[in-house]
C-alpha cells in the first residue's frame, strides 16, 4: 500500500486520502487493532520518505465508534468527516489541530434544489470561519444522484463562499 501511495505522489498527485469504508462495523477496539495501526504505519512511513513527506494525508472511517477526536494523530493532516458526524461540535474540539472535509449527506442530493442549497447554507454556515474546511459529501455518491443535482450543490457552495 506505502509503495502504491509512493508512486502516486510520483504521479503528481497533491493529497493522499485513506478510506475506511468499514470502519462502523468495528468496536473500538478493533478499529484500533484492525484499521487504525495499520494506517498510523502508512502514514508514518509516508512522512519519514523524502518524497511523499510533504503531502497532506486525510483520513476517512465510516460513522466510527469512537470518538473522531481520540482517532485524530500527528501525521494527518485532514479528517473527512461522515454525514452523521456532528460537525458543530467537532469544529469545536479540532480548530486549529486539523482540517475538516465532509460532511454532506449524499442522500440529500435526491431532494429539491432548494433543500440541497439549505444543506449547503447550514454546513458552509457553521464552519465559515474554521481554518482549513473543505467541503465534500459525508460518504459517496450513489449511482441514482443525478448529475444536475450535483451541479445544484457546487453552484450553493460557490454562492456562499
Amino acid at each position: 500500500c506505502y509503495q502504491y501511495l509512493k508512486q502516486q505522489v510520483l504521479s503528481g498527485v497533491n493529497a493522499i486520502q485513506i478510506f475506511d469504508s468499514w470502519a462502523d462495523l468495528l468496536s473500538v477496539s478493533e478499529l484500533d487493532l484492525f484499521s487504525l495501526s495499520y494506517t498510523k504505519k502508512i502514514t508514518q512511513k509516508l512522512k519519514n520518505d523524502p518524497i511523499t513527506k510533504h503531502i497532506p494525508i486525510i483520513l476517512f472511517e465510516k460513522s466510527p465508534k469512537k470518538n473522531i477526536t481520540d482517532i485524530v494523530f500527528k501525521d494527518l493532516s485532514c479528517i473527512s468527516l461522515h454525514w452523521n458526524s456532528d460537525i458543530r461540535i467537532l469544529s469545536q474540539s479540532l480548530k486549529n489541530d486539523i482540517a475538516i472535509q465532509g460532511n454532506l449527506d449524499p442522500k440529500v442530493l435526491n431532494e429539491s434544489d432548494e433543500m440541497i442549497q439549505e444543506e449547503v447554507r447550514k454546513i458552509c454556515s457553521t464552519m465559515k470561519d474554521y481554518p482549513g474546511f473543505i467541503f465534500n459529501l459525508g460518504h459517496g455518491i450513489t449511482p441514482d444522484i443525478k448529475p444536475a443535482k450535483v451541479e445544484v450543490m457546487i453552484q450553493a457552495i460557490r454562492e456562499y463562499i
